[in-house]
């Protein structure tokens, strides 16, 4: 499973690169990179400016979130947050807990690469037509990936259930 997902982030975050530098060759000198009220083009850069930040936009996030997942087994424990984290960080869950932790991490690298690329998307197609972005897809956009943010923080916190020991402990 844990390769899957990793994978699923590496393509995905490939896939949005790929999709910059496809779309690359054909966006004008100077790429509108910043749109301000009713999607107007407000900031403004070269192409290789543009072809950098977003190089460095759509490998850098996905991969901080997911190595995030990938370093917790370093940290200590008390500054790992977790529900019900004393029975999930012992020694015998510890590494199934962070497992899982990772995984989620992966999943929301992938997300977030899939989130930026339609976002981006949507920002070449202005700059190709010379219009202005169209701010009602940006906001649905946003919308589903805060939506799925919290649906998987949901998955996360299930995975964590309350222990039956300690169910007992509360009542």
């Amino acid at each position: 499973m844990r390769k899957f997902i990793v994978s699923l982030a590496v393509v995905t975050a490939l896939a949005s690169l790929i999709h910059v530098f496809w779309y690359l060759p054909a966006l004008p000198d100077r790429v509108a990179t910043h749109f301000g009220n009713g999607g107007r083009p407000d900031g403004f850069m070269s192409k290789t400016g543009y072809a950098i930040l977003m190089t460095g936009i759509l490998i850098g996030i996905p991969l901080f979130i997911g190595v995030t997942g990938f370093a917790l087994r370093w940290l200590p424990d008390a500054l790992i947050n977790l529900p019900n984290e004393q029975y999930w960080l012992h020694p015998d869950r510890r590494e199934i807990s962070l497992q899982k932790t990772e995984n989620f991490c992966w999943l929301m690298s992938a997300l977030t690469s899939a989130f930026l690329m339609v976002i981006n998307h949507l920002s070449i197609e202005a700059n190709l037509e010379h219009r202005a972005l169209h701010e009602p897809s940006v906001w649905v956009l946003l919308i589903v990936y805060l939506l799925a943010t919290g649906a998987g923080i949901f998955w996360l916190y299930r995975q964590f259930p309350t222990p039956p020991s300690m169910k007992s402990q509360r009542a």
